[in-house]
């Protein structure tokens, strides 16, 4: 759920930000009109003076910073979520038959290299990515800055064991039992089918293991994948939790699993969720992609898969009884180094104040 208008308005103010708000469309036709009516309300702020950088998060607010840039000669900043482009025919999000879409895809494609190659500064969330864009788009790595999603360590922290057992057992979950959890939306990159391979193998070794999905995903549709499989779901529950509940549901759990698929555009992404659960103490299995391997300390606060395999999968059920000892602490002590606000919001600063000329060293790196 997302932060309600007027309290976002709210918290902006009380921190000095204006905030011109504009109504966005979901058809393709609405796309269109959004681009003009966004170049139409960053023309109007930068016309009314005083404006001295543009921070431009992603790939449509990027195509409106490098007309501003070339119009009015104000350097940008271009922060990526990920490529954006590859994601939306790579997940199925953009289908290129559709010619409204192809256009997009194409448009978008063309002015890539000029959205690199002509911002001061780019924020990505990965060292995989950085490399890339340096190499493909001929961009200075010094002006490259990795900044994985943060988590709130505030909200993402480790409960007791006691209060674990507590709600567990509110949850219908017995008090001792192995739970294994997955976290976030189903589809897409996020791969079903071998998560519940996971689970199969789990409950041959720990007959009691139960697998707790908090997703907004619907769980007939989880259930029925089930049932197609033969994959026992007498222990298998789906559940949707509001993000202020999050953490305590996500301590019902002793690991977290995720699987993605490989792709492209996976190497410049890195899931929230990942820093949020380690932040809450919690071991992580997932596939070795993306900058993966920099975060992930073998048996300590999770598993790396090379190869999405039974064999795999295999070893790392056989190490289940060593990363559920591990403590959460430890976990959460080793998360602070890579993915605490404070460090994200240190990074963001140095990259302002060396495309403002107030700070000359490279982009800021761990």
């Amino acid at each position: 759920m997302g932060v309600p208008k007027d309290e976002m308005e709210k918290e902006l103010d009380n921190h000095g930000i204006q905030w011109s708000f504009l109504q966005f469309n979901s058809s393709s036709i609405g796309k269109i009109t959004d681009m003009i009516s966004f170049s139409r309300a960053v023309n109007s702020i930068i016309e009314s003076g005083g404006i001295d950088l543009i921070h431009a998060r992603s790939y449509v607010a990027g195509d409106v910073a490098l007309k501003m840039h070339k119009k009015y000669d104000i350097p940008y900043l271009f922060d990526i979520r990920g490529f954006w482009i590859d994601e939306r025919v790579e997940r199925g999000i953009w289908n290129l038959r559709n010619p409204i879409r192809y256009i997009a895809y194409r448009y978008f494609k063309k002015v890539e290299g000029e959205l690199y190659r002509n911002a001061a500064g780019v924020i990505t969330l990965t060292h995989l990515s950085k490399g890339i864009i340096s190499q493909k788009w001929s961009t200075d790595s010094d002006c490259i800055t990795v900044i994985p999603c943060a988590a709130d360590f505030s909200v993402f922290r480790p409960e007791n064991d006691q209060q674990k057992k507590e709600f567990r057992i509110e949850q219908g979950i017995p008090a001792d039992d192995l739970v294994i959890s997955y976290s976030g939306s189903i589809g897409g990159v996020y791969l079903l089918d071998e998560m519940l391979d996971f689970y199969e193998l789990l409950q041959k070794r720990y007959p009691e293991a139960w697998f707790l999905f908090l997703t907004p995903y619907p769980a007939e549709l989880i259930l029925a994948r089930c049932k197609t499989r033969n994959t026992n779901s007498d222990r298998i529950r789906v559940t949707y939790v509001d993000h202020r509940d999050i953490n305590r549901f996500l301590n019902l759990s002793d690991i977290n699993i995720f699987f993605l698929r490989e792709s492209y555009s996976i190497s410049a992404s890195m899931p929230t969720k990942l820093g949020e659960i380690w932040a809450a103490g919690i071991p992580v299995i997932a596939n070795e992609i993306s900058d993966f391997p920099r975060y992930f300390v073998e048996g300590t606060n999770g598993l790396l898969i090379q190869s999405i395999t039974s064999a795999a999968m295999q070893q790392c059920v056989d190490q289940v009884d060593r990363l559920i000892s591990t403590d959460p602490e430890e976990i959460r002590s080793h998360a602070q180094c890579y993915f605490s606000l404070e460090d994200a919001i240190k990074k963001y600063d140095l990259a302002y104040s060396r495309i403002l000329g107030k700070y000359n060293e490279p982009a800021y790196d761990e």
